[in-house]
């Protein structure tokens, strides 16, 4: 396994231990490094719900950016895989998780995330 497979493994790992704890009791959802997505988006990761999977096809360099990347699929991961209301609200309690932790560049990061996607919502729906 290579490191980037590792790094994700982990930080994978430390996420579901420490912002959903509850979640994937039984450790079915898996995480792979992958080169291309299994759909056309224009993503950097894709979750999935058929397969448990969350796929990965850039890593960030930076353990909070990559945190954040997990953050945003996991909480697709618990919800519908849709950017609507359980899925903003799981984000804003990652949010207020990191937090409590005084991990403010994760906190920041995780609400910017949610941002970005309430605006890009938004210019949709305009269109």
């Amino acid at each position: 396994m290579g490191d980037n497979q590792w790094n994700l493994r982990r930080a994978f790992k430390d996420v579901r231990k420490n912002f959903f704890p509850r979640w994937d009791r039984k450790g079915q959802w898996t995480v792979k490094k992958v080169k291309h997505l299994p759909i056309s988006a224009p993503t950097i990761a894709y979750c999935n719900h058929f397969l448990k999977t969350i796929f990965v096809n850039y890593l960030p360099n930076n353990k909070n950016s990559l945190f954040s990347l997990l953050i945003h699929e996991i909480c697709h991961a618990i919800t519908s895989g849709q950017h609507k209301k359980r899925w903003e609200i799981r984000m804003l309690k990652a949010a207020d998780k990191a937090q409590k932790m005084g991990n403010m560049q994760l906190f920041k990061m995780v609400l910017k995330n949610l941002d970005n996607v309430r605006r890009a919502s938004l210019s949709l729906e305009r269109k």
